[in-house]
């Protein structure tokens, strides 16, 4: 999604490379906006963390307006100030497709947007990568962490997997799992007070 709610009901939002930052006055009621275009390709993705803090851009640049940016870049931002806290710039990748934190806003986990589906997660606080890996042709439909901060969820067409924090990086289970009696085709995934939630396509 390109629209996110912020800190005090402020709304975040994107049009090809302009980020705009929308608030409501408490006062008088009326709406003010601050721009964010420090990207020089289309974005792709937006995320605010758990505490509304900090928010998450990212971009393709293999669809770039004549920019001069050769690889896809991260941006994390100061959602009060539109302050940029860090960038990433994500080596050997044109574009990015999704980007999710943890709900302690430690981690931030994206995937590329090509074929090879290079899965990257970054520790927030340093921007240091902890854990990447290439998930080949798959498709890949969403991925989420969990509420409990150490897990994420990689959704593809026919099956999930799980991947756990073990010493400062991620350990994968043993493949996707393929769902042989499912209920429809994995779509997306979402998180609930319970937990996560994986929704379906009907067959």
């Amino acid at each position: 999604s390109n629209v996110k709610y912020g800190p005090n009901g402020s709304i975040l939002f994107f049009v090809s490379a302009l980020g705009v930052n929308m608030s409501k006055d408490a006062e008088t009621g009326l709406w003010s906006q601050k721009l964010f275009f420090d990207h020089d390709a289309p974005l792709t993705c937006l995320d605010v963390d758990g505490s509304k803090r900090l928010f998450a851009t990212s971009d393709r640049v293999d669809g770039a307006l004549g920019g001069n940016q050769k690889e896809a870049k991260i941006i994390i931002w100061n959602a009060a100030t539109n302050a940029r806290e860090g960038s990433i710039s994500v080596t050997g990748c044109l574009g990015i497709r999704y980007i999710d934190f943890s709900s302690d806003s430690k981690y931030l986990i994206c995937l590329s947007t090509d074929q090879h589906n290079f899965l990257m997660v970054y520790e927030v606080a340093t921007l240091r990568l902890v854990y990447s890996a290439f998930l080949g042709a798959c498709k890949v439909m969403d991925i989420k962490f969990t509420l409990s901060n150490s897990v994420f969820v990689v959704a593809g067409v026919q099956g999930i997997d799980f991947y756990t924090e073990e010493g400062g990086s991620f350990m994968a289970s043993s493949g996707m799992k393929i769902y042989e009696k499912r209920p429809g085709l994995f779509q997306s995934v979402g998180k609930s007070a319970e937990g996560v939630v994986i929704s379906c396509l009907s067959e």
